[in-house]
């Protein structure tokens, strides 16, 4: 009897960074607005993918995608055993931009978390999710999948060591307060920054995450501030739209270099096209890193 299970989605692997901004679901509005029109499903979406896990025809999941200006060529469908298959290499992070990375895992669990807070899950979905947790446990303690430089945050790290060799003395801003944040900052701290500056739309959040690293916290409407004063900004904010446009960048005597590793992104892509050479910005993109 073939398993009833299906997957509708895309990643980095098929569709371009623009592409991956329309598909994304934020956990608060769009996914569960996604859940209750699936009725029963899964849905996974992060920085570089968008997957809708179910039970049946996969149709209404496909319907879903393509009215979020997805086209049919950047999606990708498997049933039954190649579903579950690719579950597994996705929680085991086989499948992730950055091969190994520790982030996939949590991120699968929460899936699973938020679909049964929507009442979405059924009794296949929740065996093929916790079963994929457990053998996404099991790689990272009984392989070597998670050694080395296994996050996008740990990327950005080292584009900015390729660019300036030494990171001592300089003022780095980190745009939001969440996990990628974190994590960058978790990595800078042993290259001898001269100032961390935290920017966030919450400045409490802000607050709390400069302590933890010996920063300054800046709510949102200090960003024309801290962009006068940063050396390299490196963008992880969950925003709706862009939060530095080219009318944001104040002329400058030394360079800017800035980082985004948000999605959907928090740096207009235009900020790469000033007639300057002050301003270098680098995304992710379904290679690695792009220069916009």
């Amino acid at each position: 009897m073939a398993l009833p299970l299906y997957l509708v989605g895309l990643s980095h692997k098929t569709a371009p960074l623009e592409v991956r901004e329309r598909a994304a679901l934020d956990p608060l509005v769009a996914l569960p607005a996604a859940l209750s029109a699936l009725g029963k499903g899964v849905v996974l979406s992060t920085c570089n993918r968008t997957e809708v896990y179910g039970v049946g025809s996969p149709e209404k999941a496909r319907a879903l995608l393509l009215a979020r200006g997805v086209a049919p060529r950047h999606l990708y469908v498997k049933e039954g055993v190649e579903a579950l298959r690719h579950l597994y290499r996705v929680a085991a992070g086989l499948d992730s931009l950055v091969v190994g990375e520790a982030q996939i895992l949590g991120q699968v669990r929460e899936a699973l978390f938020l679909a049964r807070r929507q009442g979405a899950t059924e009794s296949l979905l929740e065996k093929a999710f916790q079963s994929a947790i457990a053998l996404g446990k099991r790689a990272r303690s009984e392989t070597g999948i998670g050694m080395g430089a296994v996050s996008v945050a740990y990327a950005a790290l080292d584009l900015a060591l390729a660019v300036y060799g030494d990171l001592s003395g300089l003022s780095v801003a980190v745009l939001g307060a969440g996990e990628m944040a974190e994590l960058f900052l978790t990595h800078l701290k042993a290259h001898g920054v001269g100032r961390i500056l935290v920017v966030n739309r919450t400045e409490e959040r802000a607050r709390a995450l400069a302590e933890r690293f010996g920063g300054e916290a800046f709510g949102l409407p200090a960003l024309p501030q801290v962009l006068r004063q940063a050396d390299l900004v490196v963008a992880s904010a969950a925003a709706p739209h862009y939060l530095v446009g080219p009318e944001d960048l104040p002329r400058r005597a030394k360079p800017l270099f800035l980082i985004d590793i948000a999605l959907p992104r928090n740096i207009d892509p235009r900020v790469g096209n000033l007639p300057t050479p002050t301003f270098t910005t680098w995304t992710t993109s379904s290679g690695w890193w792009r220069r916009t």
